[in-house]
């Protein structure tokens, strides 16, 4: 997965020269400094991964399983969480994002049940769950596919098992680069919808990073 152009890694901010070499195909550079990080990112990349997936970013659709159980459901009130739809949205991936959230509420309803671990949690639900929540719009193909495998390599990280290993890379790298690129680009040339984008997503992020910033203070003074 070796190029002549040389660009950031997505999980480390690391320059390299390597990178997917099926999303060259589809016409973007996504880089990885190393197999490590491109395999970090794998069990969420590989849904987006080469032409007709990663440029523009196109969801997959849904399952049998999954469209069967939606119909099964459609009765069924999602409550305070998603309101019933009868068709797609405007939402980053419309009808079959909010189904799979949907389906993943109705399985682990909050606050009846505990929430599973991470590594049991759909693939999926992460990354559609945070275009979703951070208001991400299907009507904006020149910013939204970059920013989307911004959000893989996060979505990586709130699912792994083994998430503390990159706490740094997220803390040093993986979400500043997002909100850098939501200034430095999406703000730009989509005024609008790059601050309705931007304020969600530092707003829903902040929270959970403080405290991982906490997290990572106590263990370096501990050392």
């Amino acid at each position: 997965m070796t190029s002549e152009s040389t660009g950031k890694c997505l999980v480390c901010g690391t320059e390299t020269k390597n990178r997917c070499s099926a999303c060259v195909k589809a016409g973007i550079d996504l880089f990885f400094c190393s197999p490590e990080h491109q395999k970090f990112v794998w069990p969420v990349h590989r849904y987006f991964c080469g032409p007709g997936k990663a440029n523009p970013w196109t969801w997959p659709a849904l399952t049998p399983d999954e469209a069967r159980e939606a119909l099964e459901k459609l009765d069924v009130k999602p409550g305070l969480y998603l309101a019933p739809i009868s068709e797609p949205t405007i939402n980053d991936s419309g009808l079959a994002c909010l189904v799979r959230i949907y389906l993943y509420l109705l399985r682990f309803p909050p606050p009846n049940v505990p929430p599973p671990p991470s590594a049991e949690i759909p693939v999926l639900y992460h990354l559609s769950g945070d275009a979703y929540t951070f208001k991400l719009d299907i009507r904006t193909e020149g910013w939204r596919t970059p920013l989307l495998h911004r959000l893989s390599a996060l979505a990586s990280w709130q699912r792994s098992p083994t998430s503390r290993e990159y706490d740094d890379a997220v803390c040093e790298h993986i979400r500043p680069d997002i909100i850098r690129y939501l200034d430095e680009v999406v703000i730009p040339a989509d005024p609008e919808a790059g601050r309705k984008v931007r304020q969600a997503f530092v707003s829903l992020t902040s929270q959970c990073f403080e405290a991982l910033e906490r997290r990572r203070r106590s263990s370096s003074s501990s050392q």
